[in-house]
């Protein structure tokens, strides 16, 4: 596949367009399973967390999880949806050895929640600029999950682990409306923010708490929607971008070649990194759907209802408002510091990485968040990976680094120095940061007969360097031509005024030359 892949000319490839919709499951962060008292602790051991109801044990009959229900109500109502005061659950019959009693119980007729979306920023890295985006919601669904298959192919058998089987699950029906890999990644990202500030899912994907499965077609501009694909439990955001970019290449390079695209389930294979065909879905599967006899409706009410013993819609939504959403943060970080769509995401998408950035703006007196982001995301994180630590356990007070940025921002220090000295803070520096400036002749240089000289030492030192800088113009980090003036003037000046003083020194004579 990729040898045509790569001879398809970005023409032919840019006459199709990606279509995307996703099923998401995740796990309801709950002591209990959904139709059981049984636990839901990760990595038990096998087949310690099965009650005689989640083993279909012959005459047992499901109890609703209370506490489930409240957290699909929470989520769609944080997910813009309509909760329905009434909803079934339905049985949709399947066989698999992990799924003793041939059914799984969900909600495919009349769910929970329907008519949702979510708006999210959709970042596609240095790419293109982030834009935001909204994906439409089609339902929300609670349903059981099933238990886990082991292959012990020592002993050439076939086990199963039931400790899985039962735990609630929310199942999140997208529309179709996605287009890219980038656009995918986003709104599951945007998704697992609300669901962790809900605190209605871990989204521990590492754990299989939360899974995406992809459905994915191409077809040129203007024509009906093509076949699709779909591209079972991926559990990671690089599986997610890897699965839709290969799938992608995949169904345009079948067409291209004068095959058709077939209906049919597909795995992502890690050590490959490609999909896998699973079964075909061109015969449509019959999961005789049928009532769920054991479970009565669920009904719900809201305030203007007067039946009492009923679970109040109305009381989550007053619960749901309190909250400050992703989306309310995006909104805040926008006009309150005038971020950009990339800064905000990144913000958001790194743990803790918001709240430092608000304390430290708090505390600056310049208040130039621009400058404040960029050096918490260069210097700061830079610090913070070298030791180990994340925004979330940094071990500096941030009101020191909201003045070093301060000091960097009033011209006062350079970069370099500003970077030596957050380093010392992390090292326990007690002193505050004007008396070490002070202390350590710290105070920048931006004197231009100084820093001239120093350049004009650094040109007849290494003249090799300083004629291919002449001709190039190209400014290369850690160059030469920048580390000797450096080291000459102790970090006490900004690269951008020494590379002022090169371009005065050597590329107006070349310009000259170039004329003549």
């Amino acid at each position: 596949m990729s040898a045509l892949w790569d001879q398809l000319s970005p023409q032919v490839v840019s006459q199709y367009e990606t279509v995307i919709g996703l099923e998401v499951h995740s796990q309801i962060s709950s002591s209990a399973k959904l139709f059981s008292s049984s636990g839901t602790q990760y990595q038990s051991s096998p087949n310690t967390q099965v009650s005689v109801f989640d083993g279909s044990l012959p005459g047992t009959l499901p109890v609703l999880n209370r506490r489930c229900l409240e957290s699909a109500i929470k989520t769609a109502l944080a997910l813009n949806c309509h909760v329905w005061k009434r909803s079934l659950f339905d049985r949709k019959h399947y066989f698999y050895a992990d799924m003793p009693a041939g059914y799984q119980i969900t909600q495919q007729r009349h769910p929970l929640a329907t008519d949702g979306y979510i708006d999210f920023i959709v970042s596609a890295g240095q790419q293109s600029a982030a834009y935001m985006k909204r994906s439409k919601l089609k339902q929300i669904q609670l349903e059981q999950d099933s238990g886990k298959s082991l292959q012990d192919i020592t002993n050439n058998r076939s086990l199963v682990d039931l400790n899985r089987a039962g735990i609630g699950l929310m199942e999140f029906v997208f529309e179709p409306d996605l287009s890219s890999a980038a656009e995918a990644v986003s709104l599951i990202k945007e998704l697992i923010l609300i669901l962790k500030t809900l605190r209605t899912c871990t989204c521990k994907m590492e754990e299989g708490v939360l899974r995406v499965d992809a459905n994915i077609s191409v077809r040129k501009a203007d024509e009906p929607l093509g076949v699709r694909t779909e591209v079972k439990n991926l559990n990671s955001f690089r599986f997610l971008q890897s699965a839709i970019e290969y799938e992608m290449q995949r169904q345009i390079c079948v067409i291209e070649s004068g095959g058709h695209v077939v209906n049919e389930t597909r795995m992502y294979d890690m050590k490959l990194k490609q999909t896998v065909a699973m079964r075909d879905k061109e015969v449509v599967q019959d999961y005789r759907f049928m009532p769920e006899p054991n479970l009565p409706p669920i009904l719900l009410r809201d305030d203007n209802d007067s039946t009492i013993d009923l679970i109040n819609i109305s009381d989550f939504e007053r619960e749901v408002s309190g909250k400050q959403l992703p989306n309310q943060l995006r909104d805040h970080l926008l006009t309150t510091y005038g971020l950009n769509l990339d800064q905000i995401f990144q913000l958001m998408n790194e743990k803790g990485m918001t709240d430092v950035f608000i304390q430290i703006a708090n505390y600056s007196q310049t208040k130039q968040f621009d400058t404040i982001f960029t050096f918490m995301n260069t210097e700061l994180k830079t610090q913070l990976q070298e030791l180990k630590q994340n925004f979330e356990s940094c071990s500096v007070d941030l009101k020191t680094v909201a003045q070093i940025i301060d000091s960097l921002i009033n011209e006062q220090i350079s970069s370099r120095i500003a970077n030596q000295l957050l380093s010392l803070y992390f090292q326990n520096e007690k002193r505050s940061p004007d008396r070490v400036i002070d202390e350590n002749d710290w105070k920048i240089i931006t004197n231009p007969d100084i820093i001239e000289k120093s350049c004009l030492s650094t040109i007849e030192s290494i003249p090799k360097i300083a004629r291919k800088y002449a001709k190039s113009g190209v400014r290369k980090r850690q160059s030469l031509l920048i580390e000797n003036v450096m080291t000459l003037l102790n970090n006490r000046v900004n690269e951008s005024d020494v590379w002022l003083q090169y371009d005065r020194l050597l590329r107006k004579d070349i310009k000259i030359a170039n004329n003549s």
